[in-house]
C-alpha cells in the first residue's frame, strides 16, 4: 500500500474566522474520496458545520473531487467510493504529498455557477464529468443560465 501525506487548506469565511492554518493527514491509497473529505471535517477543520444551504467543495488543483452535497443532500447521499488507487489507475496521478483545498460557496447558486462555468454551460459535460446531479440539486432558477451564458460568453449548442 502506498501512503500519501495530504495537506488541507481552506477558504476563510470572513468575520472572526482568521484561523486558516493548514492541517494534514497521512492516508493510504485505499482511502476513498468520501474519507478524504470527512477526515478534516471530523477533526473540526471547517469553521461552520455542513449544511444543505451552503457548499464546501474539496478541490485538487482547482478541480472538485467531492462536495459537501454528497453528505447533506438526501438526493445525493452517496459519498464517493472512488479511491486514490482507483483514480491513479484511471490516470489521475497522486504524489507522495498532495495539497487539497476546501472552497466555500455560501449559497447553492454560487456552487451551481462554478459547475456551469467549468463545464462551458454544457449539461452533457456536467453529466460526463459527474456533476449533473449536484448541479440539478442546486435548483437554478429559470433565466439564470441565460445570464451565465452571456456573462461567460458561452455559445449554447443548438
Amino acid at each position: 500500500m502506498k501512503y500519501i501525506n495530504v495537506i488541507y487548506t481552506r477558504d476563510s469565511i470572513g468575520g472572526e474566522d482568521d484561523n486558516r492554518a493548514d492541517t494534514s493527514f497521512r492516508v493510504g491509497d485505499s482511502t476513498t474520496y468520501g474519507e478524504l473529505f470527512s477526515l478534516p471535517v471530523s477533526a473540526g477543520f471547517l469553521p461552520v458545520p455542513l449544511s444543505s444551504d451552503s457548499v464546501w467543495a474539496l478541490e485538487r488543483g482547482g478541480v472538485s473531487l467531492i462536495s459537501s452535497l454528497e453528505f447533506t443532500c438526501a438526493e445525493l447521499a452517496k459519498p464517493s467510493k472512488a479511491t486514490i488507487a482507483s483514480m491513479t489507475a484511471a490516470g489521475m496521478r497522486w504524489g507522495d504529498t498532495e495539497r487539497l483545498h476546501y472552497r466555500f460557496y455560501p449559497a447553492l447558486l454560487d456552487y451551481a455557477e462554478r459547475i456551469f462555468a467549468l463545464n462551458g454551460g454544457s449539461k452533457y459535460m456536467m453529466w460526463h464529468d459527474g456533476f449533473l446531479d449536484e448541479y440539478n440539486v442546486c435548483s437554478v432558477p429559470p433565466g439564470i443560465e441565460r445570464e451565465w451564458l452571456l456573462k461567460y460568453d458561452f455559445h449554447p449548442k443548438m
